[in-house]
């Protein structure tokens, strides 16, 4: 019936249309789009209606199939041409095979266009990138204000020397050698196998260290963003991609005060893009850096395993679980005692009982009874055993991690606001629903967001701290439910699988 020309990988179909076009979940390599159409009762050649000048795929198409059926049609062939992911139409053009021959030229010219035009952004961002982090280097290193960047450069400063990471004694001595401002103890509370990715820094002055860790975390995020927005944008439109990294708040305080966060955003967007093209191996050594803070993403390793054990596909497990080993093991190597100083400072201080910004935490603070800060974790899990079952047979990642993000960040015991920094992937896959229904009020969605954004803005300005921010993420989480139902609502006429 058909020969498909595959010009993307067909495991990445999944697409919403709006009415006139079909729902498909499916490998296109049997009678997809011509035949779901003539079983739901509309003649194919009724769908045949575009001009052939508009068979050539827009610029930016970065992703997209073409089919190729032998219906008969005055000698002429048929082609199919559709986006990858949420789609808002379907074009099938009719077009002679000269045609196709000059349609796949134009797209190749196109792609060379695009990736010039990327290397090109990517180095201009690069230069800002430097140019900022020379700005921000002071001229000595005693009264420097430490942001918390200084708890990393602390524990590798440490390990570095043969001393304990994890000690408040040692920090606090560290910290007045260098005359650190304020009374605080830099101690970091990330598990041991993060100091081999954070050990490089101690080989430097502190000033010297923030600075680059500043220029490292701009050029991940800026990575993470460009990921992402291919992913889920097509790689169509990326200056609403960019508007939306740029507004969203806790991307902004993530890097200001050096923490550790686009690390784990550059993870999660490896994750997904390199499991989105089958290479899972790959993709699970990404997800190691989403373990820097496991608590943040608790569902995604529930999520991890349980599709190991029902797809039969161990390759990003084994592999995230082989990187954890190896970095536990350098670890070990400069320091055999690590884990047990670890385990000594979540131990002694009861980390884990912190009050932090959360829901848990607002429970507990308002009860007085502890035990309450994890009872939205249960919640968490009662939610993902229905959203397991309901989605565990067509299970995809680009389009599940977004809520198990959210909820994650939602319900966990211990985060900060500029944890909030790995949603933005929930938030990219809110905007492209939003800006590919046709039913939904999207100035509503933009508005809601502004302002959210606007009023934690206020809150930053007037200095204000801990539980004043414990509604944001339920905000986010609530923002992303109203989308999603309006994107439910507006393809209500579409018969689903």
């Amino acid at each position: 019936f058909a020969r498909v020309a595959k010009l993307a990988d067909a495991r990445d179909l999944k697409s919403r249309v709006p009415k006139g076009t079909y729902r498909f979940d499916s490998d296109p390599g049997h009678q997809p789009i011509l035949g779901m159409a003539r079983d739901s009762g509309c003649r194919p050649s009724a769908l045949l209606r575009l001009p052939s000048r508009d068979a050539q795929p827009s610029a930016k198409s970065a992703r997209c199939f073409l089919l190729q059926s032998d219906l008969p049609s005055e000698g002429s062939t048929e082609i199919v041409g559709f986006h990858v992911g949420l789609v808002d139409n379907i074009a099938l053009v009719a077009s002679s095979r000269q045609g196709q021959r000059v349609q796949s030229g134009t797209t190749q010219q196109n792609s060379r266009g695009r990736r010039a035009s990327q290397w090109r952004s990517a180095l201009v961002f690069c230069l800002i990138a430097i140019a900022l982090a020379l700005l921000v280097v002071p001229s000595g290193e005693s009264n420097v204000h430490p942001n918390d960047f200084a708890f990393y450069w602390t524990a590798a400063k440490l390990v570095l020397e043969g001393r304990n990471p994890y000690s408040h004694a040692e920090t606090l001595d560290l910290q007045r050698r260098l005359s650190f401002p304020g009374k605080g103890h830099l101690v970091m509370l990330n598990p041991p196998w993060v100091l081999p990715l954070v050990a490089p820094v101690g080989l430097l002055s502190f000033s010297l260290g923030r600075s680059l860790w500043l220029l490292i975390g701009l050029a991940l995020v800026f990575i993470s963003v460009h990921w992402l927005w291919d992913l889920y944008g097509a790689g169509g439109n990326r200056w609403i991609g960019w508007l939306v990294a740029v507004t969203f708040l806790p991307v902004a305080v993530v890097l200001a005060i050096g923490q550790i966060g686009p690390l784990i955003l550059f993870g999660l967007a490896g994750y997904l893009r390199f499991e989105a093209r089958h290479h899972y191996y790959v993709a699970g050594i990404f997800l190691f850096l989403a373990a820097l803070k496991p608590h943040l993403v608790f569902l995604l390793w529930i999520a991890l395993l349980l599709c190991a054990l029902y797809q039969r596909r161990w390759q990003s497990l084994a592999a995230f679980l082989a990187t954890l080993a190896v970095a536990s093991f350098l670890t070990v190597l400069v320091d055999h005692r690590v884990f047990q100083q670890y385990a000594g400072l979540v131990g002694g201080e009861k980390v884990v009982f912190q009050e932090t910004p959360t829901l848990g935490g607002l429970l507990r603070h308002i009860s007085g009874f502890p035990p309450l800060q994890f009872l939205p974790i249960g919640v968490a899990v009662i939610w993902f055993s229905v959203y397991w079952v309901r989605w565990r047979s067509s299970w995809e990642w680009r389009d599940r991690l977004p809520s198990l993000l959210l909820v994650s960040m939602a319900t966990t015991s211990y985060a900060w606001f500029f944890d909030q920094v790995v949603l933005l992937p929930s938030m990219f896959y809110a905007t492209m629903m939003v800006l590919r229904s046709r039913r939904f009020k999207s100035f509503a969605a933009v508005t809601a967001y502004l302002a959210i954004n606007c009023l934690v803005l206020l809150l930053l300005l007037n200095h204000r701290t801990t539980f004043w921010y414990s509604w944001t993420a339920l905000a986010w989480l609530a923002l992303y439910a109203v989308v999603q139902q309006g994107v439910t609502d507006g393809i209500s006429s579409v018969n689903p699988q």
